[in-house]
């Protein structure tokens, strides 16, 4: 890009930037910014200076951001002899999960609720259990899958919060690895991911230690410009 180009551009960022963001509705917000002659101007504060509002080449958009809210649930059986595998990260236990994929119970409800929330139905529709291809499947390369459908509808993540009912182990030495882990997958910020852990209370398969249970909520966000003439 020439130094002529490089100019412009910031000049479009800077007043894109000082321009403010009116609610105007709903759901709605107003963006609107102009190209404006920044030469000779030294700082943002300068471009501020009525020379933004005087541009005859101002561009408004409207803004329409759609949200939905998934729901996601999974729970599968312990026993003696396997890996255990939560949130993409592997605890030390005795025992592991039993399922025809890798079992990790909390990939398997964030998929649910990512599904759940773009409609796109369940995570059985989208890898079926009798499925040769997903015997012993990391369940790490089905989340990122599943993301990927969901952004390419448009969807990004807001939030997601997880909900791991288990006896046993203990997992408060693992929740922020799992949060981390769970950021990576989806590519947002950790502080964007929460992670909880609730023991069964001696009571039902979760008490006496025969499954471990997982459940999440998940906030997405869809966004349009739409340009005003």
């Amino acid at each position: 890009m020439t130094e002529k180009g490089e100019t412009e551009s910031r000049c479009w960022v800077w007043a894109l930037s000082l321009y403010s963001v009116r609610l105007v509705g709903k759901g709605r917000k107003v963006i609107a910014g102009g190209r404006v002659d920044c030469r000779g101007a030294s700082s943002p504060h300068e471009l501020n200076n009525g020379k933004l509002f005087q541009s005859k080449e101002l561009v408004v958009y409207v803004m329409h951001s759609v949200l939905r809210v998934g729901l996601g649930h999974d729970t599968h059986r312990l026993s003696a002899g396997r890996r255990l595998l939560l949130g993409g990260v592997e605890i030390p236990h005795e025992k592991g999960l039993v399922g025809h994929s890798d079992a990790d119970v909390l990939l398997h409800a964030v998929i649910d609720a990512l599904l759940g929330a773009a409609a796109l139905g369940d995570i059985g529709e989208m890898f079926p259990n009798d499925a040769e291809e997903n015997r012993g499947r990391d369940s790490a390369d089905m989340l990122q899958r599943a993301y990927e459908e969901i952004r390419r509808r448009g969807f990004a993540v807001v939030n997601l919060d997880c909900i791991v009912f288990a006896q046993l182990p203990k997992l408060s030495p693992y929740k922020q690895a799992i949060r981390r882990r769970l950021a990576e997958l989806l590519e947002v910020d950790a502080e964007q991911i929460g992670v909880k852990a609730k023991t069964g209370e001696q009571v039902g398969f979760i008490g006496r230690g025969e499954a471990i249970s997982a459940q999440c909520v998940v906030l997405l966000e869809k966004t349009t410009l739409e340009k005003r003439e």
